[in-house]
């Protein structure tokens, strides 16, 4: 009798005091984008010999994953493996994409009837080839300006503790600040702000940013490189323009002016011509006079 009793009490353990959670390893991965992940649930005996598993993308709605349990064949890249004695389910995912990242939970019953015991979570972080980017406002902008602001952006990375670092090349810099946010496929975006006092860009120098994405990726930004030359006046063009029709129109006036005074000269000549010729005319048609002598008729 007592020892019933007392296996009756061992059986109703798991009920008078329910197991929190099932413990999963590991409790953070970092896996490239195409590996493979694997994470594990310890629930120890299972009646039922199912294990249900989960994943949680920033703080959504758990979306169901996959069903491990013997015997059950591989739905795509995702894919199951069982222990032999059934008391570890592993979830496994086959050519890791970026949206794969989040936090993955494994839930079962101990029991037919008995509430769902969920798994403390493990997070799988994906790392695809992150990128590097030096911006900066447009040339035009920048003309304007007493101080250049300047941002280096890190997208694509697999965490958000990554430390920018600035080369300067002997800038003067005035303030500087760190800025992250997580993009939906897992995968982190971070940003440094810089800004630079435009007088020192008058000699040229260049300036890059750099990211320590692993102990052997390195990656730095195109450099950034002004010099500010002397500002040009916007109405040469117009100037030069100007003068240029001006001249043009000069050239147009004294041709005008040369023609008009040929043919002022050929009309003077012609006209010269015309009253020497009246006056000729005229001359000839003067009277001309004669002396007559009379005598007296003898007759008379």
């Amino acid at each position: 009798m007592g020892l019933l009793t007392l296996g009756a009490f061992f059986h109703l353990i798991p009920v008078i005091f329910p197991q929190a959670v099932f413990p999963q390893t590991r409790a953070e991965e970092t896996v490239s984008v195409g590996g493979t992940f694997k994470v594990h649930c310890h629930t120890g005996w299972l009646a039922s010999a199912v294990v249900y598993w989960y994943k949680q993308q920033h703080r959504e709605h758990l979306q169901f994953v996959h069903i491990v349990r013997k015997h059950i064949p591989a739905e795509g890249r995702f894919s199951g493996e069982v222990n032999g004695d059934s008391t570890i389910y592993t979830l496994v995912i086959k050519e890791v994409q970026r949206n794969d990242s989040g936090v993955y939970y494994c839930a079962a019953r101990k029991s037919n009837g008995m509430s769902f015991i969920f798994g403390n979570g493990s997070k799988l972080l994906t790392a695809g080839p992150p990128a590097i980017f030096l911006l900066a406002p447009p040339l035009a902008d920048i003309l304007s300006m007493e101080t250049i602001p300047l941002m280096c952006l890190v997208s694509g990375a697999a965490s958000i503790k990554l430390r920018v670092r600035w080369n300067l090349a002997a800038w003067e810099t005035e303030e500087w600040s760190h800025s992250g946010t997580i993009a939906s496929d897992g995968a982190y975006s971070m940003g440094s702000q810089l800004r630079v006092s435009a007088d020192t860009c008058t000699n040229g120098a260049r300036c890059t940013c750099s990211v320590q994405t692993n102990a052997s990726e390195h990656l730095i930004s195109e450099p950034f490189s002004y010099r500010r030359e002397p500002p040009q006046p916007y109405c040469l063009p117009l100037i030069y323009g100007g003068s240029l029709v001006m001249i043009l129109h000069l050239v147009i006036f004294t041709i005008l002016a040369g023609w008009r005074c040929r043919v002022w000269h050929s009309g003077n000549s012609s006209s010269n011509q015309t009253f020497s010729g009246w006056e000729n005319h005229e001359r000839d048609k003067e009277t001309l006079y004669a002396h007559l002598a009379f005598t007296a008729d003898p007759t008379l």
